[in-house]
């Protein structure tokens, strides 16, 4: 276990589990301004759409700092081979069904989705409820690829995405360890 100090907000977290600060890639996606597109909003329904689609639940977005809080801290990262972006994937966030499913055509959900998915953290960034066996399902297959750990010698943090190291071995350093008391 590394627990680290953001070198930007001073928060503590586990390196090995998050790649970067989670209380500053949380208030940087609060803050994305589509990351509650029209097609996911459950405010804009009834809305049929020729395709399949998800929609976010009411609790989703009046509880959105605490479900992206949640997913920051406890989601992984991984890298979407066919859109070339990175996507962050919570199953089941904060023990509650983050949205549910809408068949082409129907202007209403009729099937619960347990799991997150923030597509394009750092391009773009959209929220949308996903079903966790389909992306493992992907995972699985390659579609979706991991974060690697940090090749530093005897460092087992995640490195930061797009980045070849861990965020202490990033040039500037991005955090700094914390030394835990036994």
């Amino acid at each position: 276990m590394s627990i680290v100090r953001c070198a930007t907000c001073a928060s503590q977290w586990n390196a090995t589990l998050s790649p970067m600060c989670t209380q500053c890639e949380c208030q940087r996606l609060i803050a994305a301004p589509n990351l509650i597109t029209d097609k996911h909003d459950p405010n804009l329904l009834p809305l049929a759409y020729p395709d399949y689609r998800s929609c976010l639940s009411h609790d989703f977005v009046d509880n959105m700092v605490d479900f992206v809080g949640y997913a920051t801290a406890s989601g992984s990262l991984f890298f979407n081979t066919k859109h070339e972006t990175w996507n962050h994937f919570t199953p089941e966030p904060l023990c509650r069904i983050p949205g549910s499913g809408i068949h082409a055509g129907n202007p209403m959900p009729d099937h619960a989705l347990d799991s997150l998915l923030i597509a394009d953290v750092f391009g773009d960034p959209h929220a949308f409820a996903v079903d966790q066996l389909l992306v493992r399902k992907q995972i699985c297959d390659g579609d979706l690829f991991p974060l690697w750990s940090c090749p530093s010698n005897d460092c087992r943090n995640l490195c930061v995405p797009n980045e070849h190291g861990c965020v202490l071995h990033t040039n500037p350093p991005r955090a700094h360890p914390v030394l835990v008391a036994l």
